[in-house]
This record gives structure tokens, sequence and C-alpha cells, in this order.
């Protein structure tokens, strides 16, 4: 995950799978009052032929600070699976 601090909609996702690359961009331009932001896949870049968009949505961010761990929940249509991102230890 690439967070971009001050600039979301320069964030990004990509999932690595046997299938290939999924990329996710954000789906709106700020984190809502409750402290999540949804990213859509974008569809070019996944070769999973599906008729749902899978999703990914972050929760618990703070627009001021940026978290160690960052909670989300990926939707791919059929069932939701949790996810944790960690800050890596070259990341600032």
């Amino acid at each position: 995950m690439t967070l971009a601090d001050g600039y979301l909609l320069a964030s990004k996702i990509v999932i690595h799978s046997k299938q290939g690359d999924q990329l996710f961009l954000p789906a709106d331009i700020e984190v809502d009052e409750n402290g999540k932001l949804r990213f859509d896949a974008v569809q070019d870049a996944v070769r999973h032929r599906t008729k749902e968009v899978a999703t990914i949505t972050l929760s618990g961010l703070d627009e001021h600070q940026v978290l160690p761990t960052v909670g989300a929940i990926y939707w791919d249509g059929k069932a939701k699976r949790s996810i944790i991102f960690k800050k890596s230890a070259g990341a600032q």
C-alpha cells in the first residue's frame, strides 16, 4: 500500500496473487467522518473476470498523523477478508 500523506488521490493499493496483480485506487478524495476511505479495483489491471468490483475499505485513518498499522476490509463480491497494513521499516 502506498498512502500519500496530504494527497489521497495519489494513494494506491496493489494486491499480488497467483492470478496477477490487482490495483486499487481511492474512490473518494478524503477520509470520511468515521476515519474510513474506500479503494476500488481498476478493472483493466485485473485478470480476475468478475461482475463485482472488488473494494478495500481502510478504517481508523487519522488525517493528522501516519499510523504504524491500518486496518482494512477486502470485499470481492463474494466474501469479506480482514487485512492489516503495517508500516515498513524504511517508510517515513
